[in-house]
C-alpha cells in the first residue's frame, strides 16, 4: 500500500501530458543546410509520426537493404520486402547462404531505405541486424510464397519449405528512423518548387522531415497509450482519495464544532 505523501508525489510527477511529453523531447541534430532547417518538424506527437512511417512502408511495399562488406568498406544493397513492418521493428525472410549473412554476422550496422518515386516521400532505417534460425521465429513470418525465393535441391532437406535450414529470420532494430513526409498535393508541390525556383528564390519546402529515435522506436505507441491511460487512472483514483479524505476532515471539523456549541452535550 503507497503512503498517501508517496501517491501525491506520483500524482504530482506522473500526469499523463507530462509523462507522454517527456518521452518524446529528444534533441535532434539535423543538417545546418537551409533545406534541412527549414524542412525539419518535429512537432508532431510520437502516435502520428509513427502513423506516417507505417502508412509510407505499406505504400511503398519494396525497401533496399544495405550491409558492410566483410571487407569493412564496400556498401551492399539488395531489394527486399519485409514479412513484418508491425510496430517499426522490421522483419524479414532470407536465405543464410547468401553473402548478406556473412556481412551482417561481421558488422550488424545496416541500413534499410524506402523511397515513394511519385510524391518523393523516403524513410531512412539505420539499426541492428539481429538474425536467427530459430524454427519458431521462421513459422511466424513463413508464408506460401516464401518457397519462390529458395530452390528445391532434391535433397529432402533443402526443399524451400519453412523446415529448411537456410530459411532465417531477421530483424532490425531501429537505431534512428528518419523520414520524409510530403505536407502538399503533387500539384501544389510542383507549383511550390516551380515558384521558388523562377519566382521568389526562396527555399521549396514542400515536406517535413522527421526522425524518430531508437528509443521511441523500441517502445510500441500502444504501451505509450497504455502508461498514459494507466496514470489517469491512478489519477482519478488518488483524487478520490483526496476528496474522500477532505470530507472526512470536514465531517470531523463540523462534529467538533457542534460539540462546542453552547446546548451541546457537553454544556449539558
Amino acid at each position: 500500500m503507497l503512503s498517501l505523501v508517496t501517491r501525491r508525489s506520483i500524482l504530482r510527477t506522473s500526469t499523463p501530458i507530462t509523462a507522454f511529453r517527456t518521452f518524446q523531447s529528444t534533441a535532434i541534430k539535423m543538417g545546418n543546410d537551409e533545406y534541412s532547417k527549414q524542412s525539419v518538424n518535429e512537432n508532431v506527437p510520437l502516435a502520428d509520426k509513427v502513423a506516417e512511417v507505417q502508412a509510407i512502408m505499406k505504400k511503398v511495399g519494396t525497401s533496399m537493404l544495405t550491409t558492410v562488406g566483410t571487407d569493412g568498406k564496400s556498401l551492399h544493397s539488395r531489394a527486399m520486402y519485409p514479412a513484418s513492418t508491425d510496430k517499426l521493428q522490421l522483419v524479414y525472410i532470407y536465405d543464410n547462404t547468401s553473402h548478406k549473412d556473412d556481412e551482417m554476422k561481421h558488422d550488424q550496422d545496416v541500413n534499410v531505405a524506402f523511397l515513394e518515386p511519385v510524391g518523393g516521400d523516403w524513410i531512412s532505417v539505420a539499426g541492428n541486424a539481429v538474425t536467427t534460425t530459430d524454427r519458431s521465429e521462421v513459422a511466424k513470418y513463413y508464408s506460401a510464397s516464401t518457397k519462390a525465393w529458395f530452390a528445391d535441391l532434391g535433397d529432402g532437406v533443402h526443399d524451400g519449405s519453412g523446415n529448411d535450414p537456410r530459411v532465417s529470420v531477421l530483424k532490425i532494430k531501429p537505431t534512428e528512423i528518419r523520414y520524409y513526409a510530403r505536407k502538399e498535393t503533387l500539384l501544389t508541390q510542383a507549383a511550390e518548387v516551380a515558384a521558388k525556383a523562377f519566382g521568389t528564390g526562396g527555399m521549396a519546402t514542400p515536406g517535413a522531415i522527421r526522425t524518430i529515435t531508437g528509443k521511441e522506436a523500441a517502445f510500441p505507441v500502444s504501451a505509450a497509450i497504455r502508461v498514459v491511460r494507466t496514470t489517469e487512472r491512478l489519477g482519478l483514483l488518488l483524487r478520490k482519495h483526496d476528496e474522500e479524505a477532505n470530507g472526512y476532515k470536514t465531517a470531523v471539523k463540523d462534529l467538533i464544532t457542534a460539540s462546542m456549541a453552547p446546548g451541546s452535550d457537553k454544556y449539558s
